[in-house]
Protein backbone atom coordinates (compact mmCIF):
# COMPACT_ATOMS: atom_id res chain seq x y z
CA UNK A 1 0.00 0.00 0.00
CA UNK A 2 1.99 3.24 -1.45
CA UNK A 3 1.31 6.67 0.03
CA UNK A 4 0.28 6.04 3.63
CA UNK A 5 1.71 8.91 6.08
CA UNK A 6 2.07 9.55 9.37
CA UNK A 7 3.96 12.43 11.13
CA UNK A 8 4.23 13.88 14.67
CA UNK A 9 5.78 17.24 15.04
CA UNK A 10 6.64 18.82 17.97
CA UNK A 11 5.87 22.91 17.96
CA UNK A 12 7.77 24.36 20.38
CA UNK A 13 11.62 24.32 20.87
CA UNK A 14 13.16 21.92 23.29
CA UNK A 15 13.45 24.05 26.37
CA UNK A 16 12.21 24.53 29.16
CA UNK A 17 12.85 28.14 29.60
CA UNK A 18 12.91 30.19 33.03
CA UNK A 19 13.12 34.14 33.36
CA UNK A 20 16.79 35.31 33.75
CA UNK A 21 19.74 33.54 33.87
CA UNK A 22 18.33 29.17 34.03
CA UNK A 23 19.35 26.01 32.91
CA UNK A 24 16.78 23.06 32.66
CA UNK A 25 18.07 19.66 32.39
CA UNK A 26 16.65 17.96 28.88
CA UNK A 27 17.86 14.28 28.66
CA UNK A 28 16.58 12.52 25.83
CA UNK A 29 13.08 11.87 26.50
CA UNK A 30 11.32 15.06 26.68
CA UNK A 31 8.10 13.79 28.52
CA UNK A 32 7.55 16.86 31.28
CA UNK A 33 9.70 19.97 32.21
CA UNK A 34 11.98 18.92 34.44
CA UNK A 35 13.16 20.61 37.27
CA UNK A 36 15.06 23.78 36.82
CA UNK A 37 18.36 25.29 37.80
CA UNK A 38 19.17 28.77 38.68
CA UNK A 39 22.63 30.24 38.45
CA UNK A 40 22.31 33.32 40.86
CA UNK A 41 25.00 35.82 41.71
CA UNK A 42 26.40 38.90 41.89
CA UNK A 43 28.06 40.73 38.75
CA UNK A 44 31.21 39.68 37.64
CA UNK A 45 31.14 36.84 40.18
CA UNK A 46 31.39 33.99 36.99
CA UNK A 47 28.16 33.33 37.19
CA UNK A 48 28.92 33.57 33.33
CA UNK A 49 31.32 30.48 33.27
CA UNK A 50 29.27 28.75 35.21
CA UNK A 51 26.14 28.93 33.05
CA UNK A 52 28.68 27.50 30.30
CA UNK A 53 30.39 24.57 32.48
CA UNK A 54 26.61 23.47 33.11
CA UNK A 55 25.33 23.81 29.41
CA UNK A 56 28.62 22.02 28.32
CA UNK A 57 27.08 18.77 30.05
CA UNK A 58 25.08 16.27 27.35
CA UNK A 59 22.01 16.76 29.58
CA UNK A 60 21.81 19.79 30.61
CA UNK A 61 20.61 22.92 28.18
CA UNK A 62 20.66 26.49 29.02
CA UNK A 63 17.71 28.62 28.21
CA UNK A 64 17.52 31.58 25.61
CA UNK A 65 15.39 32.96 23.21
CA UNK A 66 15.44 30.46 20.69
CA UNK A 67 17.17 27.01 19.93
CA UNK A 68 20.85 27.09 18.20
CA UNK A 69 21.71 25.36 14.92
CA UNK A 70 23.84 23.33 16.86
CA UNK A 71 21.07 22.96 19.00
CA UNK A 72 18.62 21.50 16.00
CA UNK A 73 21.55 19.63 14.51
CA UNK A 74 22.42 17.41 18.30
CA UNK A 75 18.69 16.91 17.97
CA UNK A 76 18.70 15.74 14.38
CA UNK A 77 21.61 13.59 15.43
CA UNK A 78 20.94 12.03 18.91
CA UNK A 79 16.89 11.50 17.97
CA UNK A 80 16.57 11.54 14.56
CA UNK A 81 14.66 14.84 14.48
CA UNK A 82 13.62 16.56 10.89
CA UNK A 83 13.26 20.27 10.61
CA UNK A 84 10.39 21.98 8.68
CA UNK A 85 10.30 26.04 8.24
CA UNK A 86 7.87 27.60 10.58
CA UNK A 87 5.77 31.17 10.39
CA UNK A 88 6.94 34.21 12.06
CA UNK A 89 5.92 37.18 9.59
CA UNK A 90 2.64 39.27 11.14
CA UNK A 91 -0.35 38.55 9.03
CA UNK A 92 -0.82 42.28 7.82
CA UNK A 93 2.91 42.17 6.52
CA UNK A 94 3.84 43.26 3.30
CA UNK A 95 4.61 41.01 -0.10
CA UNK A 96 8.13 41.41 0.26
CA UNK A 97 8.51 41.38 3.54
CA UNK A 98 6.73 37.61 4.05
CA UNK A 99 8.86 36.51 0.75
CA UNK A 100 12.17 37.87 3.22
CA UNK A 101 10.23 35.55 6.08
CA UNK A 102 9.56 32.62 4.63
CA UNK A 103 10.80 31.83 1.07
CA UNK A 104 13.99 33.76 2.47
CA UNK A 105 15.06 31.59 5.05
CA UNK A 106 15.47 28.10 3.21
CA UNK A 107 18.80 29.26 2.30
CA UNK A 108 20.00 29.00 5.88
CA UNK A 109 18.23 25.47 6.49
CA UNK A 110 20.16 23.86 3.39
CA UNK A 111 23.68 25.54 4.55
CA UNK A 112 22.83 23.91 8.03
CA UNK A 113 22.37 20.90 6.50
CA UNK A 114 18.30 20.50 7.12
CA UNK A 115 18.17 20.23 3.10
CA UNK A 116 13.99 18.48 3.55
CA UNK A 117 13.20 22.34 5.10
CA UNK A 118 11.42 23.10 1.45
CA UNK A 119 8.87 20.24 2.72
CA UNK A 120 5.83 22.18 4.29
CA UNK A 121 5.81 25.63 5.69
CA UNK A 122 3.86 26.15 9.17
CA UNK A 123 1.41 29.61 8.87
CA UNK A 124 1.51 31.56 11.94
CA UNK A 125 -0.98 30.30 14.43
CA UNK A 126 -2.41 27.64 11.89
CA UNK A 127 -4.07 30.94 10.12
CA UNK A 128 -4.13 30.89 6.30
CA UNK A 129 -3.30 33.70 4.98
CA UNK A 130 -4.30 34.55 1.30
CA UNK A 131 -2.10 37.05 0.52
CA UNK A 132 1.35 35.17 1.46
CA UNK A 133 -0.21 32.13 -0.07
CA UNK A 134 1.14 32.46 -3.54
CA UNK A 135 4.72 33.33 -2.22
CA UNK A 136 5.11 30.13 0.18
CA UNK A 137 3.35 28.14 -2.78
CA UNK A 138 6.41 29.22 -4.75
CA UNK A 139 9.38 27.24 -2.78
CA UNK A 140 7.06 25.21 -0.24
CA UNK A 141 5.87 21.77 -1.41
CA UNK A 142 3.22 22.15 1.34
CA UNK A 143 1.48 24.99 3.96
CA UNK A 144 0.20 23.71 7.44
CA UNK A 145 -3.12 24.73 8.68
CA UNK A 146 -5.04 23.39 11.69
CA UNK A 147 -7.86 20.65 11.04
CA UNK A 148 -9.36 17.60 12.17
CA UNK A 149 -9.17 15.09 9.60
CA UNK A 150 -6.73 13.00 7.41
CA UNK A 151 -4.91 14.18 4.23
CA UNK A 152 -5.55 12.12 1.21
CA UNK A 153 -3.53 12.43 -1.80
CA UNK A 154 -1.78 12.47 -3.98
CA UNK A 155 -3.42 15.86 -5.95
CA UNK A 156 -3.25 18.25 -2.87
CA UNK A 157 -4.38 21.43 -4.87
CA UNK A 158 -2.94 24.70 -4.35
CA UNK A 159 -2.87 26.64 -1.95
CA UNK A 160 -1.35 23.02 -1.01
CA UNK A 161 -2.81 23.34 2.59
CA UNK A 162 -2.04 20.34 4.92
CA UNK A 163 -4.10 19.72 7.71
CA UNK A 164 -2.57 18.59 11.43
CA UNK A 165 -4.22 17.93 14.40
CA UNK A 166 -3.57 20.39 17.31
CA UNK A 167 -3.46 18.04 20.65
CA UNK A 168 -5.06 19.67 23.17
CA UNK A 169 -5.82 19.27 26.85
CA UNK A 170 -8.62 20.67 28.60
CA UNK A 171 -11.67 19.54 30.56
CA UNK A 172 -11.80 15.79 31.98
CA UNK A 173 -14.48 13.81 29.88
CA UNK A 174 -16.45 12.98 32.97
CA UNK A 175 -19.73 15.44 33.08
CA UNK A 176 -20.26 16.38 37.25
CA UNK A 177 -16.84 16.33 37.87
CA UNK A 178 -15.13 19.20 39.47
CA UNK A 179 -12.39 18.97 36.45
CA UNK A 180 -14.74 18.65 33.72
CA UNK A 181 -15.28 22.84 33.71
CA UNK A 182 -12.05 24.20 34.15
CA UNK A 183 -11.43 25.44 31.01
CA UNK A 184 -13.07 26.14 27.31
CA UNK A 185 -12.67 22.78 25.89
CA UNK A 186 -12.22 19.31 26.59
CA UNK A 187 -9.18 17.05 26.89
CA UNK A 188 -8.67 15.45 23.69
CA UNK A 189 -8.80 11.73 23.73
CA UNK A 190 -5.77 8.86 22.77
CA UNK A 191 -8.40 6.91 20.20
CA UNK A 192 -8.24 10.76 17.98
CA UNK A 193 -4.88 10.99 18.01
CA UNK A 194 -4.96 6.90 17.06
CA UNK A 195 -7.08 7.15 14.33
CA UNK A 196 -5.16 10.72 12.74
CA UNK A 197 -1.84 8.12 12.65
CA UNK A 198 -3.68 5.31 11.24
CA UNK A 199 -4.16 6.57 7.55
CA UNK A 200 -5.41 4.81 4.50
CA UNK A 201 -3.88 4.47 1.04
CA UNK A 202 -2.69 7.61 -0.03
CA UNK A 203 -3.37 9.07 2.94
CA UNK A 204 -1.25 11.41 5.05
CA UNK A 205 -1.70 12.27 8.82
CA UNK A 206 -0.10 14.74 11.07
CA UNK A 207 -0.84 15.08 14.53
CA UNK A 208 1.58 18.00 16.46
CA UNK A 209 2.31 18.36 20.39
CA UNK A 210 3.58 20.97 22.44
CA UNK A 211 4.04 19.91 25.60
CA UNK A 212 4.03 16.82 27.19
CA UNK A 213 3.29 15.81 30.77
CA UNK A 214 3.52 12.93 33.68
CA UNK A 215 2.09 13.14 36.93
CA UNK A 216 0.44 16.04 38.52
CA UNK A 217 0.49 19.89 39.44
CA UNK A 218 -1.77 21.80 41.65
CA UNK A 219 -3.49 24.91 40.49
CA UNK A 220 -1.70 28.21 41.19
CA UNK A 221 -3.44 31.29 40.22
CA UNK A 222 -2.66 31.53 36.29
CA UNK A 223 -0.05 28.87 36.14
CA UNK A 224 -0.31 25.75 34.11
CA UNK A 225 -1.27 22.84 35.87
CA UNK A 226 -2.69 19.52 35.21
CA UNK A 227 -3.48 15.41 36.92
CA UNK A 228 -2.28 12.33 34.29
CA UNK A 229 -2.62 10.02 37.30
CA UNK A 230 -5.53 7.90 36.68
CA UNK A 231 -5.23 5.01 35.11
CA UNK A 232 -8.24 5.93 32.91
CA UNK A 233 -7.62 8.71 30.58
CA UNK A 234 -11.00 10.15 31.37
CA UNK A 235 -10.07 11.71 34.52
CA UNK A 236 -6.84 13.79 32.82
CA UNK A 237 -7.56 17.39 32.69
CA UNK A 238 -5.00 20.52 31.88
CA UNK A 239 -5.60 24.06 32.65
CA UNK A 240 -4.66 25.17 29.44
CA UNK A 241 -4.61 23.80 25.61
CA UNK A 242 -1.09 23.09 25.11
CA UNK A 243 -0.10 20.32 27.97
CA UNK A 244 -1.07 17.08 27.50
CA UNK A 245 -0.42 13.79 29.25
CA UNK A 246 2.80 11.78 28.06
CA UNK A 247 1.28 8.38 28.89
CA UNK A 248 -1.65 9.10 26.60
CA UNK A 249 -0.35 9.95 23.67
CA UNK A 250 2.60 7.18 23.75
CA UNK A 251 -0.01 4.47 24.31
CA UNK A 252 -2.10 6.46 21.58
CA UNK A 253 1.06 5.99 19.05
CA UNK A 254 2.04 2.59 19.71
CA UNK A 255 -1.78 1.86 19.65
CA UNK A 256 -1.57 3.22 15.69
CA UNK A 257 1.68 1.71 14.80
CA UNK A 258 0.02 -1.66 16.02
CA UNK A 259 -2.05 -0.88 13.08
CA UNK A 260 0.35 -0.08 10.85
CA UNK A 261 1.34 -3.82 9.43
CA UNK A 262 4.07 -2.63 7.81
CA UNK A 263 1.61 -0.53 5.16
CA UNK A 264 1.93 3.25 6.91
CA UNK A 265 5.62 4.92 7.86
CA UNK A 266 6.93 7.95 9.59
CA UNK A 267 7.74 10.99 6.36
CA UNK A 268 8.76 14.30 6.63
CA UNK A 269 6.63 16.28 4.56
CA UNK A 270 9.57 16.90 1.62
CA UNK A 271 9.17 12.44 1.42
CA UNK A 272 5.52 12.73 1.29
CA UNK A 273 6.31 15.38 -1.70
CA UNK A 274 8.30 13.42 -3.61
CA UNK A 275 6.27 10.08 -3.02
CA UNK A 276 3.54 12.46 -4.42
CA UNK A 277 5.50 14.57 -7.27
CA UNK A 278 3.83 12.07 -10.19
CA UNK A 279 0.36 13.61 -9.76
CA UNK A 280 1.61 17.09 -9.04
CA UNK A 281 4.40 17.89 -11.16
CA UNK A 282 5.42 20.93 -9.71
CA UNK A 283 8.89 20.30 -8.14
CA UNK A 284 12.06 21.90 -9.43
CA UNK A 285 16.26 21.80 -8.42
CA UNK A 286 16.94 24.42 -6.09
CA UNK A 287 19.45 27.04 -8.38
CA UNK A 288 23.09 26.56 -7.83
CA UNK A 289 22.22 23.89 -5.24
CA UNK A 290 21.91 19.98 -6.78
CA UNK A 291 19.65 17.55 -5.05
CA UNK A 292 17.35 20.45 -3.19
CA UNK A 293 13.78 20.35 -4.26
CA UNK A 294 11.91 23.41 -3.40
CA UNK A 295 7.94 24.21 -5.69
CA UNK A 296 8.14 25.51 -8.40
CA UNK A 297 7.38 29.00 -8.97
Amino acid sequence: MDGVYAIMRDKRRPFALVPGRACAAHGGDDRQHPPSIFVVGCQRSDTTLLRLILDSHPNISCGNAYASWADWRRLASTHGWSVIDAGTYALGSDPATIRTQTCGTLRSFYDHGFTDAWGMYAYPSGRYNATAAPIINSCFAYARVYGGSLNTGPDIPAPYSIRAESLDGGNCNLAGQPCSSIFKRNYDSPAMVTGRLSPGANQWGLVQFYHLVTGSRPRNGTAPAWDCRNPDWRYHWSTLAEYYCADDFFNAVRAAMANWNGNVGAATPARVAQAWVAATPTLCETAGRPGLLRRCG
